[in-house]
């Protein structure tokens, strides 16, 4: 999604790339405090260089002010503009798909009280674990594939790699495949 929105949007591709060493301190943070033994991967020019782009990339995101009061917005993220809302922007289509793209695979994936809980199913006086019912398991595929076509249709059109006729092809196996464009998401048990 990131990647279509951008090209949509090229003047967000700065606020992108900028971000890039926020990001990496952050990991290289993480990383080096839970497995110090890995410092010696990196040595201190490297680290002060992270720091250095980090705290920049972090002051110019802090440049904004409110247009009402004056007073500086602070930003946590690249954009501000959410993920449903880049969906969107790219197509309106994807923006339905946003919750079962996006929310519902994220809800199943993470390891919060959320995703366990939507695994648990309570049985005879105590708990079980629920595994990906075979619909659930299809519609994730059919929605990955779907995905993957407009990523490589994005592209193409982007770059002009000339490979419509692939992609046109990718898009009527989809639909050979699954019989059909991905809907809602299948009932739980």
């Amino acid at each position: 999604m990131t990647a279509m929105y951008i090209a949509g949007n090229p003047s967000e591709s700065r606020a992108f790339v900028e971000s890039s060493s926020i990001t990496k301190l952050a990991y290289l943070t993480r990383l080096l405090r839970a497995v110090p033994e890995m410092k010696g991967r990196y040595d201190d020019e490297f680290m002060q260089r992270i720091k250095s782009d980090a705290a920049a990339a972090q002051a110019k995101r802090k440049q904004s002010a409110c247009s009402k009061c004056g007073q500086p917005v602070t930003q946590d993220a690249w954009t501000r503009v959410s993920l449903d809302v880049m969906a969107r922007a790219v197509e309106p289509s994807l923006e339905v798909l946003y919750p079962q793209f996006y929310l519902e695979g994220t809800a199943q994936s993470h390891a919060n009280m959320l995703g366990i809980e939507r695994r648990l199913i309570k049985k005879n006086g105590g708990y079980t674990y629920k595994d990906i019912s075979e619909d659930e398991a299809r519609f994730a595929l059919h929605l990955g594939h779907h995905l993957i076509i407009k990523l490589l249709w994005m592209q193409n059109s982007y770059f002009k790699l000339g490979f419509d006729s692939e992609i046109n092809d990718c898009g009527h196996a989809f639909i050979s495949i699954w019989g059909k464009a991905p809907s809602a998401a299948p009932e739980s048990e």
